[in-house]
């Protein structure tokens, strides 16, 4: 039976690209998520003057952490969850 090895640096090395690459996408894909968020919250706004829509908001905190805003005061009297 074939007895397969890897060296330590090898080893090491390729798991350390493998991690990389896996954050940087669950960086993309947090970013990605809250963007869709955003764009979905700023389709279903009421629109009177625009400000409610306008006050929509995305920001990434960190590299895995965004965070989705309304900045009118108003916003939690027009929009209802619909569940």
């Amino acid at each position: 039976m074939a007895r397969i090895t890897f060296g330590g640096r090898e080893l090491l090395r390729a798991a350390r690209r493998f991690e990389e690459g896996l954050l940087d996408k669950i960086s993309d894909i947090v970013y990605e998520t809250a963007r869709l968020i955003q764009t979905q919250a700023k389709a279903l706004a009421p629109v009177d003057d625009g400000s409610l829509r306008d006050s929509i908001e995305m920001k990434m905190l960190g590299k895995y952490n965004a965070v989705v805003t309304v900045g009118v005061h108003y916003a939690v009297n027009v929009c209802r969850p619909y569940w």
